[in-house]
């Protein structure tokens, strides 16, 4: 059923799957890896050890899912629905499936000096584009394939940093080269690692895992505990 429930693209994802001999072991191996888990061995990641499902596929078998257009409201409300759920005796790992923003770095362009160069933000990002990740001037085919024909700059596929900003350079107007420095400043922005929507609303899911009871039973007991917030 792994297929029937594939996992997003994210390079912060992994998943591995163990098969054992038998059930005892399964069991055992396990039992172990909660125990290390709970420990703190791993604390970059949050591990999940489970079995496979048979049926159909639920990657969380509680989730309330929380629907408003503030992002931050939404935050604020699942935060307190997750503590209420981290409460519960047969709830564990409870947690929000998206909480912190992720630092980014943004270009603040000076459009005056941008101006003055013969440049506009357009043909500035075009540019931009092909020194760091590469930009497609055409095509060929392989066979029955058409392949994309790419250029990139010499060092494409780099992070940019603010030493590899201070050396970057664009051609204006004239085609004479201007630090990239002179046009913009480059500053540390936060955006959402994610935005999920249902009906063309935000959403937020606070999921959990359960022990020694039903999702059903579960949900509906949370149900009842978080009436305050429907």
């Amino acid at each position: 059923f792994i297929s029937l429930a594939p996992e997003p693209q994210d390079p912060a994802f992994a998943k591995v799957v163990a098969v054992m001999d038998d059930q005892a072991s399964r069991d055992a191996l396990m039992a172990a890896l909660e125990q290390e888990v709970e420990a703190g061995q791993y604390p970059e990641a949050r591990v999940r050890v489970y079995r496979l499902l048979y049926g159909p596929p639920v990657n969380w078998p509680i989730t309330f899912r929380i629907l408003g257009p503030d992002m931050d409201q939404l935050r604020d409300i699942g935060h307190q629905v997750r503590d209420l759920m981290a409460e519960h005796p047969n709830t564990h790992n409870s947690h929000l499936e998206w909480d912190e923003k992720t630092p980014i770095y943004q270009l603040d362009i000076d459009h005056s000096a941008l101006q003055l160069q013969g440049l506009t933000p357009t043909l500035l990002a075009d540019q931009l584009q092909l020194l760091l990740e590469g930009a497609p001037i055409s095509a060929m085919y392989e066979d029955i394939r058409s392949v994309s024909i790419n250029v990139r700059g010499r060092e494409a596929g780099q992070a940019l940093t603010p030493q590899r900003f201070k050396s970057l350079e664009v051609l204006n107007s004239r085609g004479d080269k201007v630090s990239l420095a002179q046009l913009a400043t480059l500053k540390v922005a936060y955006e959402e690692p994610v935005i999920r929507r249902y009906n063309r609303d935000n959403y937020l899911n606070v999921i959990a895992d359960i022990r020694g009871a039903q999702p059903n039973t579960v949900t509906a007991e949370l149900w009842e505990q978080i009436a305050d917030f429907r």
